[in-house]
């Protein structure tokens, strides 16, 4: 009997597990931090950016204009951030003379929509083809992941060949594969249903990739970078921060990256 009831525990929180998935790779946040955002922006450069998604959404961002340098640089953050949390470690490349988008999904701050993986991909596709129809060229295009957006960032450069460069952030090899890490007990990883599977994609990726991950960080391994790193292709480019964990890496990162993309 005892058993029974054990195995029977085990399916319930498997089938919740399944069920719920997507709860716990999206966490959207309040409504009120876009607004909040859009009305005071961490740097007075910023100004919205509306796009049409591919399925019908209406979703912003916010952009700032390039101005001493080629490059624009489009953000796909992480699953608990917004693009007002997310703006202020972004300041640096702006005040570097960087164009800065910062990318909004479906349903995160009260926006339009129910995300998913090929939700986000549309989302990402949208604000990059805004970018395209106002005249910033493809070539001049760099695009900027940070943990959960690595995966967005990832699929956009295997689409968008012709870009300037791909900078991944604290990054991962698959969903799967960290939803497995996350729950070892259960077969987590054949149950995931928005992969984003970075490991798979990267080698196809022929623009020159950077990478960062922290030595601290506790939520991505830094194993995980320094496999998709090992899989890339040349050019690529490796930075491991010492001390830093998951979410204090991004203004080494980008002073990192500003450094880089001068090469």
């Amino acid at each position: 009997m005892i058993a029974l009831a054990c195995v029977g525990v085990y399916l319930a929180l498997l089938a919740a597990l399944y069920i719920f998935q997507s709860k716990i790779i999206y966490l959207p946040g309040r409504a009120e931090w876009a607004a909040a955002q859009l009305a005071q922006p961490a740097h007075p450069r910023f100004a919205p950016l509306d796009v049409t998604t591919s399925d019908g959404l209406t979703l912003r961002g916010l952009w700032a204009p390039a101005q001493d340098k080629l490059q624009t640089i489009v953000v796909f953050h992480g699953n608990a951030d917004n693009i007002r949390t997310i703006a202020i470690p972004m300041v640096s490349l702006v005040e570097g003379g960087y164009g800065v988008v910062l990318v909004e999904y479906r349903s995160y701050n009260g926006q339009q929509g129910t995300p998913s993986e090929q939700g986000l991909y549309a989302d990402a596709r949208a604000f990059i083809e805004a970018l395209k129809s106002r005249g910033v060229d493809e070539k001049n295009i760099a695009l900027y992941g940070h943990s959960l957006g690595t995966g967005v960032a990832t699929q956009m450069a295997v689409e968008y060949p012709d870009i300037a460069a791909l900078a991944l952030a604290a990054p991962y090899l698959s969903v799967a594969k960290m939803a497995q890490r996350r729950f070892p007990i259960f077969p987590a990883e054949l149950l995931t249903i928005d992969r984003f599977d970075n490991l798979a994609k990267i080698a196809q990726i022929k623009a020159p990739v950077l990478i960062g991950h922290g030595d601290k960080d506790i939520v991505i391994p830094l194993s995980h970078g320094k496999r998709l790193f090992a899989a890339a292709r040349e050019p690529k480019t490796f930075f491991q921060f010492t001390g830093k964990e998951h979410n204090n890496i991004l203004e080494n990162f980008n002073g990192k990256l500003m450094d880089w993309l001068e090469k």
